[in-house]
Parts: structure tokens; sequence; C-alpha cells
């Protein structure tokens, strides 16, 4: 807490001299103190920018000068916006733009200020440069495991009251630095003598809390002390997260089969369902035996003559005869045809006459 002091009292008095038109550039392992080129403002309220702190652990940029105005009032590096984090006239808190190269850049501050009855528009150019970029903190990893407790360490002898200092300026709140992780636990030393009551200062306005720095290295683990009493129950920290589930574990094992059961009694006859769809048409059928042969039909009309064939051979004697019993044979077939017409004609007419 004491070098945070130190640390916030060391940057005022750099302001300071910027104000009177001195400049002061320091050096520190987590800032980079930029060689300072102002360009001339194009306003004539005289505004200037003096100097640019960087603090890469924490991504955080400090803009010191003057006359900066407080209305409507903009930061841009290069084509970068840059967003304010708090600012008055003469200082600027603000965070370094995201995906920032390191290189050379115009700083710009701008604002407009309402002076009698028209706007004054502020406008101040500085070149700054960058060039660790890569060491600005990423996001806040998940909390790590606790630590083993260690044995408590002796306590050190209380030292003098110190002289107490100029009352300084009130500081800008800085963001808050990542919980570290939980140190071991020393062993209980014994109480030191109580030192004399120092004469006690002026009291100074409340500072704003800066950025806590880095863990110290444990010291040397002390015997044993007198156990203290018990301190109040400290507040619950927040929920983890949820962890993620875990894969499925293989499948276990078959059971025995049991044995079987008895039978239970027949249940009641079911409601009958709804008629399925039509099947499909089968194959088709052998052919059936054939009928017996029908009556025989009515002579139809005579066919027009034919025309003459040709010539044949001359027949032998033998082909004669043939040919003289076949004319015998159709000549029998015709009288018998026309004996048949001639009885279904006069059964027909018989069966006429009866009738009347």
């Amino acid at each position: 807490m004491l070098n945070i002091k130190a640390k916030q009292f060391v940057e005022f008095v750099a302001l300071s001299l910027a104000l009177t038109g001195l400049s002061a550039v320091a050096t520190a392992s987590d800032h980079d103190y930029n060689d300072d080129k102002e360009y001339s403002s194009s306003s004539s309220a005289n505004a200037v920018v003096s100097h640019v702190n960087y603090n890469y652990a924490s991504g955080e940029m400090y803009i010191y000068g003057s006359n900066f105005g407080t209305r409507n009032l903009k930061v841009t590096m290069g084509d970068y916006p840059v967003n304010i984090i708090v600012s008055d006239a003469n200082y600027i808190a603000a965070w370094l733009p995201q995906g920032i190269a390191d290189g050379d850049y115009l700083l710009t501050v701008s604002s407009k200020n309402r002076k009698g009855d028209h706007n004054d528009v502020v406008v101040v150019n500085f070149e700054t440069t960058i060039h660790d970029v890569a060491a600005i903190a990423g996001p806040q990893g998940p909390a790590g495991q606790d630590g083993i407790n260690g044995t408590n360490g002796v306590d050190g002898a209380q030292g003098p009251q110190g002289v107490a200092g100029p009352q300084g300026p009130i500081g800008l709140t800085g963001p808050q630095g990542p919980a570290g992780q939980d140190g071991i636990n020393g062993t209980n030393g014994v109480d030191g003598a109580q030192g004399p009551q120092g004469v006690a200062g002026p009291q100074g306005p409340i500072g704003l809390t800066g950025p806590q720095g880095p863990a110290g290295k444990d010291g040397i683990n002390g015997t044993n002390g007198v156990d203290g009493a018990q301190g109040p129950q400290g507040v619950a920290g927040p929920q983890g997260p949820i962890g993620l589930t875990g894969p499925q574990g293989p499948a276990g094992k078959d059971g025995i089969n049991g044995t079987n059961g008895v039978d239970g009694a027949q249940g009641p006859q079911g409601v009958a369902g709804p008629q399925g769809p039509i099947g499909l048409t089968g194959p088709q059928g052998p052919v059936g035996a054939t009928g017996p042969q029908g009556p025989i039909g009515l002579t139809g009309p005579q066919g027009p003559v034919g025309a003459t064939g040709p010539q044949g051979p001359a027949g032998t004697p033998a082909d004669m005869a043939v040919v003289a019993d076949l004319q015998a044979s159709i000549a029998k077939l015709e009288a018998l045809v026309a004996a048949l017409i001639a009885g279904g004609a006069g059964g027909a007419g018989g069966g006429t006459g009866g009738g009347i």
C-alpha cells in the first residue's frame, strides 16, 4: 500500500512540473514514457499534452497536460478510438485500444467548450510510440486451486512512526486488479513488543486505490507462535462455474435372468379392428378343361365364285379314279345338307300351322 501511495505522489509531482512548463520523464517496469513531441493546437485555448504514460500490465494509458476541456471530450490514436475511463481539464485516464499494434501514432485530444455566445473547439495533437503492446494483459483466467497451508512466520518488530507527508490531491480510482493466488500460510510467530505511539499527522483526503502490486516472495517459515483469537467469518465468495459433464461410463454387465413367472388368466375378447385394405390381385390360374362341343351352326350364304385356278397337269388313270370318288362323295354330302335344311324348314312350318 505504501508503494502505491508513493507512486501516486510521484505522478502528482510529474503533473505539477508539466503544468509549470517543465517536463519530467520517469521509467518503470510497467510504464513506457515516450519521447514527447507536441504539435500546435488549432484553437486559442492553448491546450497542451505534456507526456503520455502506458501501463501495459493493465492495458491503460495516462495523458497529462492542460486545458483539455470537459465538454464532448474525444481521444483517438491514429484511426483507433480511445475509450476514456475518467478525465478532467489536465488529466485523462483511458484504455489502450483493442487490437492496436506497436508503432508511432498521432494522439489527438479534442473537446468543445462553450464560451460566451459561440462554441470554441479545442484540438491538440501529440506524437507517441507504443513498443510493448504484446504485454497487455488478457482477460482474467479462472481461479487456481488453493495452495497447501504453510507454517506462520514470526511477526516482525513494529517500526517507528513515520513523519506525516504533505496532503496530496485525490487520485483517480484505478481498475481492480485480478485476485492473487492464496499464499502458503506460515506458522504463527511470537508477538513483538509494541512500539511507542507516534505523533498523529494531519489527516489527508482518501486517495484512490491504485493497481495491486506484484506479490512479494514468501518469507522463511518461523516456528509456531501462540494461537490468536479467531477472526470473524469471512464473506462467502461467488459460486464458481458449473464444471463440464464427464464422459459416459461403460455399460454394466447383464444381470442373471430371473425365473419365469406364472401365466396370467386369459383376457377378454378384444374389439374387432378395422377392416384392412384390399390385398393385391393374385397370379392368373391355370387354363380350364375344354367344354363340350356346341351345336352345328346354320349354313352361311354362298360365297362368290372363286377365280379359276391354273390348269393342272394331266392326271394318271389312278388319279382320275380318286377324283371321281371325291366328286361322288361331295354330291352325297350336298344332298344330305339339302335334306337337313328342308327338314328344318318343314318342322318350323308344321309348328306354326298347329298353333293356328
